[in-house]
Parts: C-alpha cells; sequence; structure tokens
C-alpha cells in the first residue's frame, strides 16, 4: 500500500515527467495526474478487498469488486456518450475504485462492529508471510505487464488505437461482474478446507465450481463475442472500428472456464499454495515480454491481445499440471463437454439467425438476439442432462450474496429449477 500511495502521489505532482519521457505523449499530462488518483483508489481498494479475504469474508469483497466494476462501466462509458473523451473514461475508471471501496469500508465497519472478539487462530508470522509475500510479488507481475504494455503501446500504436483498445477492455467488465462472485465463493470455500484429510471433498467442489461458472460465463461470452458490434456501437458509437474485434479478443480467455482458468487461481490460493501461483504469473511474464514486442510490432493492439490470450493458455496448463500432480485433480470432461455443446449450439442459432434477420439497428438486434439466445439456451440445458435442480440450489445460493447485481441471474436460475421440476414429473 505504501509503494502505491508513494507513486500516486510522484504521479500527481509530476505528471509533466511520465507524460513526455515514460509514455512520450506530453499531451496527456493532465491524464496522467487523474491516473494518480487512480492508482490511489486502486492502492486502497486492493488492500481493503485482501483483508476481506484474510477475514474469511469473500462475500464482502465479491460486492465491493462488482461494485466497481459496474460503476466503471456506467459512469465511464456514461461520460464518453457524454462527450468527455478519454478524459471521461479515465475519470470514470478511478472513481469506480473511490465508490468500491467506500462500499467496502461500510462493510468493514459493519464487519467490525459484530465482531465478537474470538481468537485469530494462531497463525504465525512466518506463516504470513509464507502465504502473502508469493501474492504480494505476483500482483508487482500483473502491474509490471500492464506498465511494460502501455509502454509499448505508447511507441507503436495511435491515440485511436489506444481508444479501442480500452474500450473492449472497459467492456469486457461485463464478464467480470459475473466471475468474481463465484470465484471469490470458491476461494473462501477451499480455504476452509484440509488439504489431506478432505481431499475428497475439494475434488467435488472443484469440478462443481467449474461446472457452475462455466454454465453461467459461457453464454455470456459467446454472446458478447457474436455481437460485438452490436455491443460497440451500444455503448461507444460508431467511431471505435477496431473496437469489435479487440473485443472478441480481450473476452476470448472465459472461453476455457470449463478447462479451470481463474477456478484454479481460487484453489491455490485457498489452500495457501500461493508459490504456485506465483509460477503461473512467473511463466505469464516470461511469455508476455518478448510476445507484446514481437506481436505489437507485426500486427499491433491484435498482437497484444493475442499474446495475452496465450499467456493465459499457458498459465492454465501449468496450473492443471500442478493439481494433478499435487492433488490428482482432474476435470470431469464429459459434464462440462455438455455445457460447450449447449452454448455452441444456441451460439450457432444466434449467428445463423443474425446472418439470416440482418436487423440494422444494434439496440433491437441485442433485445431480439438476446432474448432468443437466452431462451434456446435455457431450455437446452437442463434437457441434455447439463443442469439440475441441486445445481441450481448451489448457484442461487451463490449469486444472492452479491444482492441487486445478482437478480438477473436468480431469475433464469428460477425458471431452470421449473424446467427441471417438469422434466422430472
Amino acid at each position: 500500500m505504501v509503494s502505491g500511495s508513494i507513486l500516486s502521489l510522484t504521479l500527481f505532482i509530476f505528471p509533466e515527467i511520465f507524460s513526455r519521457y515514460i509514455i512520450n505523449r506530453p499531451e496527456a499530462a493532465e491524464y496522467v495526474r487523474i491516473t494518480g488518483i487512480l492508482i490511489f483508489g486502486t492502492t486502497l481498494f486492493t488492500t481493503l478487498n485482501q483483508a476481506f479475504i484474510g477475514l474469511n469474508r469473500s462475500e464482502n469483497t465479491s460486492l465491493a469488486m462488482v461494485t466497481q466494476a459496474l460503476t466503471k462501466l456506467v459512469i465511464g462509458v456514461g461520460l464518453v456518450i457524454l462527450g468527455l473523451g478519454i478524459y471521461g473514461a479515465v475519470i470514470g475508471h478511478s472513481i469506480s475504485f473511490l465508490l468500491g471501496f467506500s462500499v467496502g469500508i461500510l462493510l468493514m465497519f459493519k464487519l467490525l462492529s459484530f465482531d465478537d472478539g474470538g481468537e485469530s487462530g494462531g497463525v504465525g508470522i512466518l506463516d504470513l508471510i509464507g502465504f502473502g509475500f508469493p501474492v504480494y510479488l505476483s500482483n508487482i507481475i500483473i502491474s509490471g505487464l500492464q506498465v511494460y504494455r502501455n509502454y509499448l503501446f505508447s511507441i507503436y500504436t495511435t491515440d485511436a488505437e489506444i481508444g479501442n483498445f480500452t474500450a473492449a477492455i472497459n467492456l469486457s467488465i461485463v464478464v467480470i461482474i459475473f466471475v468474481n462472485p463465484i470465484i471469490l465463493t470458491l476461494f473462501s470455500s477451499f480455504s476452509r478446507l484440509d488439504k489431506v484429510d478432505e481431499i475428497d471433498v475439494i475434488k467435488v467442489l472443484f469440478n462443481y465450481s467449474i461446472k457452475y461458472s462455466s454454465i453461467i460465463i459461457l453464454p455470456i461470452t459467446l454472446f458478447i463475442s457474436i455481437m460485438s458490434e452490436e455491443v460497440i456501437y451500444l455503448f461507444y458509437g460508431a467511431g471505435f472500428r477496431s473496437a469489435p474485434i479487440y473485443l472478441v479478443l480481450a473476452v476470448a480467455p472465459y472461453l476455457f472456464i470449463g478447462g479451470g482458468i481463474w477456478i484454479i487461481n481460487s484453489l491455490l490460493n485457498g489452500l495457501g499454495e500461493t508459490r504456485a501461483i506465483l509460477k503461473m504469473y512467473t511463466l505469464s511474464l516470461i511469455i508476455s515480454i518478448p510476445l507484446y514486442l514481437i506481436l505489437m510490432q507485426r500486427v499491433g493492439v491484435l498482437g497484444v491481445l493475442a499474446s495475452m490470450l496465450i499467456a493465459s493458455i499457458a498459465s492454465l496448463i501449468y496450473g492443471l499440471y500442478y493439481i494433478d500432480r499435487n492433488y490428482n485433480l482432474k476435470i470431469r470432461i464429459y459434464e462440462v463437454s455438455k455445457i460447450y455443446l449447449v452454448a455452441g449450439i444456441s451460439a450457432l442459432a444466434i449467428y445463423i439467425l443474425k446472418n439470416t434477420l440482418a436487423i440494422t439497428s444494434p439496440y433491437l438486434a441485442i433485445l431480439i438476439y438476446g432474448s432468443s439466445y437466452l431462451a434456446i439456451y435455457t431450455l437446452l440445458l437442463p434437457l441434455i442432462g447439463g443442469l439440475t435442480i441441486n445445481d441450481v440450489d448451489r448457484l442461487e445460493s451463490t449469486f444472492t450474496t452479491v444482492g441487486f447485481i445478482g437478480s438477473p441471474v436468480i431469475l433464469i436460475l428460477r425458471m431452470w429449477r421449473r424446467l427441471c421440476e417438469l422434466l422430472h414429473d
């Protein structure tokens, strides 16, 4: 937190130096100054979330993170639509972290006011360092890669392409809103289990986690990919010509949710295997540094997005290898394949429908194709046995922790419950 605060203060006081010599954009000094505020808000937000996770209050982390992501989407895009351009996007990004932190602070005060004064559990300082230091290094790697990527952007691409990239990344947050409640609930569950005595429970929970995450994330990812042009136009207008293809690549890693991407991170963090997480991020770093440079020089922003995807897949492969070797954990491919089949059939149907009807209005297109996709997916999944009433119960308990934000998912889950009941009558 101290290092983040120092960097924030430095950027706020000396924006001209960073804009001229680091990002090669002297005219961007005011944006750099605002970024200093963003870094401070991000530091506070991250620190608070780590505290919630340490207290086994993942539901609070989930609510704060979803609030931040939703606020960023609404305010950032809203300010851009109102004509503030990049300035509006940066302001929206900064405000989202400060609002997320504010929500987190309120939740923390509420938590402390009901503290029963119990024992903390007797964990030694060396244990805490052994757990926390790899997490700290992993966060440095993530931040370092972002800085490196932005530095390459400043040299090899235009402001317009950076804007298209940012638009795509901002809209990929739609998927993150639904990922976070699942991942943080899983972390809390895994952290309560003994990795020796309860390994059988861990195996069951791990596969449930992958199945339920896939049920929610896959259809959203595929629909955004098919409707990328309409989604970009809806939020940003016709000026962002490259953003649709960037959006497809930005959400592409979520297609590997059935392979355990992000779930493995929650599993390993929950089991205290933070060194394995560090190795995954280190592998990603080793791959990204040369690929970013090589592919950006050849194909620009597309190269960076492709590099991000390749690094994510490589990290996932190592994670799968690690949990198989150390815990004999394997993914039940048969169960996950049903979800991929239904999501794929639904996506293909919408793709054909889209090319047949050729609706020109992006608003009407998203409404009609979205409703059709949801209807096909909702009907087919229980029909082929990809979802049971027990599955619905578990998913519903997960999304009730995020309040009104999880309401659309809960509504769909109740429809699924009714379908499952009809199929088993």
